[in-house]
């Protein structure tokens, strides 16, 4: 049977990614539940909820974003040999996206 890996950091943004999909749909429920369209709680009919609702819906948006397109990216690890054959003499290369996780500070 042919052995799998799955990086990690891959697993980390795509967790990311749902996390800010759930952002997005609690922040719709409290910008309807401010606006009035769902009742039955104190945030009902009161406006504070529609801006919080809202911002709470653009913070998961850059989230679901931001972790979606850094799951898609090919990051790998790979080991490169260099002189000798023991597992001393082996280095390991890191690959990711310099542009985005560097300015972020990630």
């Amino acid at each position: 049977m042919k052995e799998r890996s799955v990086n990690p950091l891959k697993r980390t943004f795509f967790a990311l990614g749902i996390v800010g999909i759930l952002f997005i749909l609690f922040g719709t429920v409290f910008a309807l539940q401010g606006n009035g369209n769902i009742r039955g709680s104190e945030m009902s009919g009161n406006s504070f909820w529609i801006y919080a609702g809202s911002g709470v819906v653009l913070i998961g948006l850059m989230v679901a974003i931001l972790g979606f397109y850094l799951g898609s990216r090919n990051r790998t690890l790979t080991s490169v040999k260099t002189k000798g054959s023991t597992s001393q003499n082996q280095v390991v290369e890191r690959r990711y996206p310099v542009g985005i996780l560097t300015t972020y500070g990630i």
